[in-house]
């Protein structure tokens, strides 16, 4: 990080050590500052989802000047919350600022997003096994997050020339600005990963003894055990789908000043949020039901809903799912919007809106009750699959 103005985006692959690399490198940093009777500026925290809590403490148990806990993301989605309040806070007084799956702060204009823009920090370091920076919203974003006080007048030119300017997608300026991101980036590849192992294997054993690599991908399919009457309620769920609006993701149509900027930019942001509600909603169902009945049916109509109907016990502190619920809520009012061009009938009149919401719980609902009627077969067969295969081919080690 020397010689960077200490930011990094640490964007190996999944499984690679990033946390554990993450834990020695803040170390390293305490160490450094303390050594430079800088230690007032060695205050941190550490931002991550809620399920790699408990592998970011275990890391940190190892280290010797580990003095902050790190907190769930989750938090920073209710900043009115008390709780989340004191942890902005600390984000916000933070010199040393540790984010980790950082491509979950993408959307500008969330809560959680917006937290972590707002503070001190001397030293950001992120996270992630998903490529930043493909896409231009994600390239600028991602800038952001690294900080714009840390860009060069050159590379602030051009952040500004692709925000607000007619060279916004221009390919060139694009690549001035991914040239910058790359010197902060550290990322190396699965292939590259098991070179490094090919040549000092000792250096790369588990806690077992185990020889560490990535291994090579042999996918197989497998035959489940759905009846012909599931395929055939499937393919009826199907049609219905395909008439999903996305009402869920439509809620709230205010573009940043960005997408605001021309008439093209508002076309092009109404655009994708029409196209992306369907299809993401179209997504979430197809993969609750890849999972199970039950799932779906949760998604659909809540955690509630679905335990009473698959007779299971309480298995959750905290109850999800039912967008045909949001929807609901939804229906009341059309969506708002700042948009200056002229929006679709059934999205600007009150009436056209609640029609149209109408129809989608309708489709939801049908959708719900052929998860309902479906059998049992395909998830029993997937359970005996599993199980054959850990006979015969046994599991990883965890």
């Amino acid at each position: 990080m020397e010689g960077y103005n200490d930011i990094c985006d640490i964007a190996d692959p999944t499984g690679s050590g990033k946390t554990r690399m993450g834990a020695w490198l803040l170390e390293a940093l305490l160490n450094r500052l303390w050594q430079l009777s800088a230690q007032f500026r060695a205050n941190y925290q550490i931002i991550c989802p809620p399920l790699v809590i408990d592998t970011w403490k275990k890391e940190l148990n190892h280290l010797h000047q580990s003095m902050a806990e790190p907190v769930s993301h989750g938090l920073l989605s209710n900043p009115d919350n008390e709780r989340s309040s004191e942890i902005l806070q600390k984000i916000r007084d933070a010199h040393i600022l540790l984010v980790d799956e950082a491509h979950n702060y993408l959307n500008k204009v969330s809560a959680r997003s917006r937290s972590i823009i707002v503070n001190r920090a001397d030293h950001v370091i992120l996270f992630t096994a998903t490529p930043l920076n493909r896409r231009r919203e994600d390239l600028l974003r991602l800038v952001e997050i690294l900080g714009l006080d840390n860009l060069s007048d050159e590379a602030y030119k051009t952040y500004r020339d692709l925000m607000s300017s007619r060279d916004a997608r221009s390919p060139e300026k694009m690549d001035q600005l991914r040239t910058y991101v790359h010197r902060y980036m550290v990322r190396r590849t699965k292939h590259e990963l098991n070179d490094a192992i090919t040549a000092n294997p000792e250096a790369y054993r588990d806690k077992f003894g185990e020889l560490c690599r990535y291994p090579v991908n042999r996918p197989e399919t497998y035959k489940t055990e759905e009846t012909k009457e599931d395929i055939k309620i499937v393919k009826q769920k199907e049609k219905r789908i395909t008439r999903l609006r996305g009402i869920i993701y439509l809620a709230n149509l205010k573009a940043d000043a960005y997408d605001r900027y021309n008439e093209e930019r508002e076309q092009a942001f109404l655009k994708k949020r029409l196209s992306m509600g369907p299809a993401l909603t179209r997504y979430n169902i197809r993969n609750m039901l890849r999972s199970s009945r039950a799932a779906l049916v949760e998604h659909l109509k809540g955690t509630t809903v679905a335990m009473e109907a698959f007779d299971i016990r309480v298995f959750k502190q905290n109850a999800t799912g039912n967008i045909i619920g949001r929807v609901r809520e939804l229906q009341k009012d059309k969506p708002a919007t700042n948009l200056r061009i002229p929006l679709p009938q059934w999205v600007s009149d009150t009436k056209r809106w609640q029609e149209t919401c109408e129809e989608e719980i309708t489709l939801l609902e049908e959708i719900a009750a052929f998860a309902e009627k479906m059998s049992d077969c395909r998830e029993t067969g997937k359970a005996r699959q599993v199980a054959r295969l850990i006979e015969t081919k046994g599991m990883l080690p965890p």
